[in-house]
């Protein structure tokens, strides 16, 4: 659960540059590159170079809408940082306002380079979580700009595939003054029944199963197992709790997911509080695809990991 506001790099740096530009995700050539990664606890971590500084681990991560440089990684990669004098940004996540920025940092590798306008954060919660070094978090900023394939089963994402044969769905529109990674609108089959529409993330950035935030488990009157266990989730952007709950199926087109692993969060603040957005689905469910994923395109499918 790593959710940032879309586009935060560019719109907190008004009043430091004087030319906004969107974060860039280059690529030499619109062919396939293929990114190894490692599956640690469920999240994905490739290694590029920051700034020439090679074999730093980033996540990859699509329910973060921000890229954020870890402020010792970056430091340490000799990255020029910046204060960045911006308003506080309110949202049902609360207040988020780095004060740091590095707008000439390049993440290099594969034939990529992501640069312009990063943020700069202290990512030490999810380096002791993950107990690896973390230089950062690259973010649907990035991510939503070329398509690309995340394959768990061989750990390879690959920027500009073949488009598999799955179920697609549609990538939904950006929500004004919310997170924005990537999300799309599911039926959830709940325990009395009911059969409702669920925004969710994909969220490459958890590694969980389905979580569904509190203001939607209050509207349902969603109910945790008697004597269920309160379980911390750290992010980013700060710790959230949550209780095992129960959901019956995930519907994803004519397919019927089931055997979840689900938690309802409990506590309506930060990213748990968000309403627009109902939850997400993460590791322990993306698993089980190859998940596609064509922002450009407002797309994505789900290649069950059994069709090839």
């Amino acid at each position: 659960m790593m959710l940032f506001p879309s586009r935060i790099a560019s719109l907190l740096a008004v009043g430091l540059f004087s030319t906004i530009l969107p974060p860039a995700f280059c690529a030499a050539k619109k062919t396939e590159i293929v990114l190894p990664f490692r599956n640690v606890q469920g999240e994905i971590v490739v290694s590029f170079a920051l700034n020439g500084h090679k074999g730093m681990n980033f996540l990859m991560d699509t329910g973060s809408g921000a890229s954020v440089l870890d402020t010792a990684a970056a430091t340490a990669a000799h990255v020029k940082i910046l204060p960045l004098a911006a308003p506080q940004w309110q949202s049902p996540a609360g207040p988020f306002a780095p004060t740091q920025a590095a707008p000439r940092a390049k993440i290099i590798g594969y034939g990529l380079m992501l640069h312009d306008n990063l943020v700069v954060g202290d990512l030490q919660n999810l380096q002791k979580r993950l107990d690896i070094p973390l230089a950062g978090i690259i973010g649907f900023d990035f991510l939503g700009q070329l398509p690309f394939l995340v394959n768990y089963s061989t750990n390879t994402i690959t920027i500009f595939p073949e488009k598999p044969q799955g179920i697609e769905v549609p990538l939904e529109p950006p929500i004004p003054h919310e997170f924005n990674g990537s999300v799309i609108c599911l039926s959830l089959e709940l325990p009395d029944g009911r059969q409702v529409k669920a925004h969710l993330t994909v969220d490459t950035g958890s590694t969980e199963g389905l979580t569904l935030h509190a203001p939607f488990v209050q509207k349902y009157g969603l109910k945790p197992p008697t004597q269920a266990k309160v379980v911390s989730e750290t992010s980013y952007s700060g710790n959230y709790n949550a209780i095992p709950g129960v959901v019956p199926a995930l519907l994803l087109g004519n397919l019927r997911v089931e055997d979840l692993q689900t938690l309802y969060d409990v506590t309506p603040v930060g990213v748990a509080g968000s309403e627009p957005i109902d939850g997400e689905i993460g590791y322990k469910i993306l698993s089980r695809f190859h998940v596609f994923v064509d922002a450009p395109h407002h797309v994505v499918v789900f290649e069950p990991a059994s069709a090839r």
